[in-house]
């Protein structure tokens, strides 16, 4: 690829989880500015050769997050935002994610972070393709939002929209200090007579969201992509910001920076967002140390056979500098032992993975309580509602219980204690200890009864059941085990 004469050697590719193509442009840094090429859609990744390259991913999917979590160690805060995006709903607890985060303020036991997720299958793909490619070095793999968001940041130093115009929708993306804060895309008819109007409400909306949920005041507006009128904007209080990017950049399609500023913007994204593996990276350098002691070694083997014919004062010379050499090469195995993944790091990830994946399998409190309240009429309350771990191993777990009647109350009944659960290790199997009562005459409330255990036997594996029935106070009572019946032990 040639700009102005000269041979591109670096490339920026692009990949959207839209679709299936691969868009490439490829770019170099001249007296200063950087010179970016035409995109265009690359058939076969693996006939690109460059030097260096940049990578920007594309999703809708992307989850942009401000808020103060705990001080933690990274591996526990990426759990943690992994249960605070399932919890949100912000996509299905089968979608794996990549943090990103930075710190910008730490108070007491509370830090504030800014975190970026992507999805992790696009990832896969970004490092699939580099695979394919000849590439010597990876300068970043950053989201398209944060891109853009840095490019703002080096136009203009305070919070600003971009509002990206495509052929069937509008993006709009509020920016500050450099990061993405929030995006929202709506449909958007470039051909009606009334973009202007729809341009206007979109952009208030926004506006007016950053305000409630951001507590920002933005009134500074970017627009990029196809040609509309904005007149309706800026007389509305919006101040609109046509960018100089002749500043930054030379382009042959000036089109591209405008309808991909992302492309521009790749090179000033922050390190913090470098979704590039630590893996990865480790094992780049690796290759590059690798490379470096194979050549002093050859060189210190091709100076050692040298000496053999040389008198004994240069052969003392050679053995000092293959002396030299070795030490060098010492220096680089070390440095590489250091990279190395250490042992406990690994355990840990396999404890937090195995805790994850019990998390994900146990039943959920909230919807044990839903199923129980599916199984009770509203002549039965629920008294009291435990959950414990049941620990088999050590001979506690709670057996079948007798479903016999007693017609007086529990505390003068010998040997009739409520059923053991042990708050054993993580391992043990969660019990729920559950008390119901009804008021009401003897035979309506063993009728209740009945008709509850009906219920519960199929949505649930009961033990433990017993009941009584006190006369004064014209209540029964019944307490019983439950533990959610998996599909396979359906009824």
């Amino acid at each position: 690829m040639m700009f102005g004469g000269r041979a591109m050697k670096d490339w920026i590719v692009l990949l959207s989880s839209q679709t299936e193509a691969v868009f490439a442009a490829p770019c170099r840094k001249h007296r200063g500015r950087m010179q970016i090429g035409e995109l265009r859609q690359i058939e076969d990744a693996g006939k690109i050769r460059c030097n260096s390259c940049y990578i920007l991913l594309n999703s809708p999917q992307t989850f942009m997050l401000r808020d103060y979590f705990p001080v933690a160690k990274p591996d526990v805060l990426e759990m943690m935002l992994d249960e605070r995006i399932r919890e949100e709903g912000f996509l299905g607890a089968d979608v794996a994610f990549v943090h990103k985060f930075k710190k910008l303020s730490v108070s007491g036991k509370k830090q504030l972070l800014h975190v970026i997720s992507l999805p992790a299958l696009l990832l896969t793909r970004a490092m699939n393709i580099l695979d394919a490619m000849r590439v010597r070095r990876v300068e970043c793999i950053a989201a398209v939002p944060v891109a853009v968001a840095a490019l703002m940041k080096a136009i203009l130093d305070e919070p600003v929209i971009v509002v990206l115009v495509r052929r069937n929708s509008c993006e709009y993306l509020v920016c500050r200090d450099g990061m993405p804060e929030m995006m929202q895309v709506s449909p958007l008819d470039t051909s009606s007579s009334r973009v202007s109007g729809l341009l206007l409400q979109g952009l208030q909306a926004v506006a007016h969201r950053a305000g409630g949920a951001l507590g920002l005041k933005v009134r500074n507006v970017v627009f990029m992509g196809s040609s509309v009128d904005y007149s309706t904007v800026a007389s509305q209080g919006f101040h609109v910001i046509r960018p100089d990017f002749s500043r930054f950049f030379q382009a042959e399609q000036t089109g591209d920076l405008l309808n991909y500023p992302e492309l521009g913007g790749v090179f000033y994204a922050g390190s913090e967002f470098d979704f590039m593996p630590r893996s990865w990276r480790a094992c780049y350098s690796f290759e590059r140390v690798a490379d470096i002691g194979m050549m002093a070694a050859g060189l210190a083997a091709a100076l050692l056979i040298y000496g053999g014919y040389r008198a004994d004062s240069e052969l003392r010379a050679l053995k000092a500098r293959y002396t030299s050499q070795y030490q060098k090469v010492a220096a680089i195995a070390e440095h590489i032992q250091v990279m190395l993944p250490d042992p406990r790091e690994t355990s840990l990830m396999e404890t937090l993975a195995a805790l994850r994946k019990q998390n994900l399998e146990e039943p959920r409190i909230d919807d044990v309580l839903l199923s129980l309240a599916g199984c009770l009429p509203e002549t039965v309350n629920i008294e009291s509602f435990r959950a414990r771990r049941q620990v088999s191993a050590q001979g506690h777990a709670a057996g079948q219980g007798n479903a016999g009647t007693a017609r007086r109350n529990p505390a003068s009944m010998p040997g009739q204690a409520a059923p053991a659960l042990s708050a054993g290790p993580v391992s043990g199997e969660l019990v729920f200890h559950v008390s119901l009562a009804s008021q009401g005459e003897f035979y309506r409330i063993k009728s209740r009864f009945e008709q509850v255990l009906e219920k519960m036997v199929g949505v649930f594996q009961v033990s433990a059941m017993r009941w009584w029935y006190d006369e004064d106070g014209a209540t029964g009572r019944m307490q019983l085990d439950l533990k959610p019946r998996t599909t396979e032990e359906e009824v």
